[in-house]
């Protein structure tokens, strides 16, 4: 390899997976400055164990081609923009945010819609409002319900408000979309349903999902690793340097809460830290950051939901959005300013919500 390619690639790395490097840096920097090494315990790195088993899990239903089978008959439904806005909050709430945009962009692009983007954007918006609505929805809704451990349903009744907000802002909108259908889908023949990995995959992820909320041990996650290693190796590569970000921020976060955690005391302190970290530096590592150093965990649930919506990098979510689009339109050149124009609103209307209903 010469050295020219070695710096191409190595520029390419780090355009690629900057938060990483940035989080790495941070650490460094913070450990230099208390002139301490950082610290963590094995207890520490169990929520990425079980975030580990769901990524697999969730790869493993991707790979069974039976997500694609969920929008087949989306063309045929009425009011096709309320349709994919309830569509997408599903798949939130009950797949994740990762696996409910990997389906929705394609089934939307396949749909032969008017005002395509418009639609995308509102059942992607849908998804994260119910990806937030459980602990497993979203890495940081896992990571907090995993600290605090706030039992299923008071969770659920602490975001609630913000989720279903969400959605009745998003179907209002989707019903003034102007969506519709304008021709037949030219879509290529579906792939064969694999049944047999669909089912045992979506068993590890229950499986897994019932680890998260403390229903079973957390050592189940080990049996969608050891299947994926002895029978579907594929299914293994998942984005391990996410992994790596978060046990990177898990370490940082020990020293952030040395240097900063004087400052903020009030729940609106980590409500609005929390939206604003996300829209530097992403959500799930806001989460990180600021999870050691309070005990507002509602604060924190709300902040980082609310600070999903805004800036590109507010969640990964909105990258693998970007990335979806780009690679199903062959660019993001209609994608961006309705992004823009779209997010901040929303991003202001969570706040709103969020400082009426701390004020009622």
């Amino acid at each position: 390899m010469t050295f020219r390619t070695f710096r191409r690639k190595s520029l390419d790395l780090l355009s690629k997976e900057w938060l990483f490097f940035s989080a790495l840096l941070g650490l460094v920097v913070t450990s230099l400055w208390l002139g301490q090494l950082p610290t963590m315990h094995w207890s520490d790195l169990e929520p990425i164990g079980l975030l580990w088993g769901l990524f697999v899990s969730i790869r493993g239903i991707e790979r069974s081609h039976a997500l694609c089978r969920v929008g087949r008959g989306m063309e045929r439904l009425p009011a096709p923009g309320i349709s994919l806005v309830i569509l997408g909050f599903l798949l939130g709430m009950f797949l994740t945010i990762d696996v409910a945009l990997v389906t929705l962009v394609p089934i939307i692009f396949a749909m032969g819609l008017r005002r395509r983007i418009r639609v995308l954007l509102l059942a992607s918006f849908a998804a994260h409002a119910g990806a937030a609505l459980l602990p497993f929805g979203t890495p940081q809704n896992l990571f907090i319900y995993y600290r605090f451990q706030p039992g299923l349903l008071e969770f659920i009744r602490a975001i609630a408000p913000l989720s279903f907000s969400l959605l009745g802002l998003f179907l209002f909108a989707g019903a003034l979309s102007g969506a519709r259908v304008e021709a037949p889908a030219r879509r290529k023949k579906p792939r064969e349903l694999r049944k047999v990995p669909a089912l045992l995959y979506l068993l590890f992820f229950l499986l897994v999902a019932a680890a998260v909320l403390g229903l079973l041990p957390s050592g189940i996650v080990l049996l969608p690793l050891l299947y994926a290693w002895l029978f579907d190796t594929e299914t293994l590569k998942v984005d391990y340097f996410l992994l790596l970000t978060f046990v990177v921020f898990l370490t940082l976060a020990a020293n952030v809460r040395t240097m900063v955690a004087p400052w903020f005391h009030r729940g609106e302190d980590i409500f609005f830290l929390s939206a604003l970290l996300s829209q530097v530096i992403s959500n799930v590592p806001a989460t990180l950051l600021l999870e050691p150093i309070t005990p507002h965990w509602r604060s924190l649930l709300w902040g980082t939901n609310v600070g999903s919506f805004g800036t590109p990098v507010a969640a990964l979510a909105n990258l693998i959005l970007i990335r979806l689009v780009r690679s199903h339109a062959g660019s993001t050149e209609g994608l961006m300013k309705p992004f823009w124009l779209a997010n901040i609103p929303v991003l202001l209307f969570g706040a709103a919500l969020y400082y009426a209903l701390r004020h009622l």
